[in-house]
């Protein structure tokens, strides 16, 4: 398998709170696979599993040389934790 690239996202844990809390269902919809949700949903921090999810598939798409605006989904990219 050959290294397509390399990705790396700092993500703000206070704006992704502010996300869920302001667009609940729709943003965790969009965003988040249901097992993703699940497995957030049964931390003790779960805005910050929440984010670091986030900025891992930000990672990825960076890595492809893509973003999630160019056809790809958010849910097209699953965090296996």
């Amino acid at each position: 398998m050959d290294i397509v690239g390399i990705g790396t996202q700092v993500m703000d844990c206070a704006r992704v709170r502010g996300l869920i809390d302001q667009h609940a269902e729709t943003f965790l919809k969009q965003v988040y696979t249901d097992r993703e949700v699940a497995h957030c949903n049964m931390k003790k921090q779960a805005t910050e599993q929440f984010t670091a999810l986030w900025a891992a598939k930000e990672a990825v798409f960076r890595s492809l040389g893509t973003t999630w605006k160019r056809g790809m989904k958010w849910t097209d990219v699953e965090v296996v934790c």
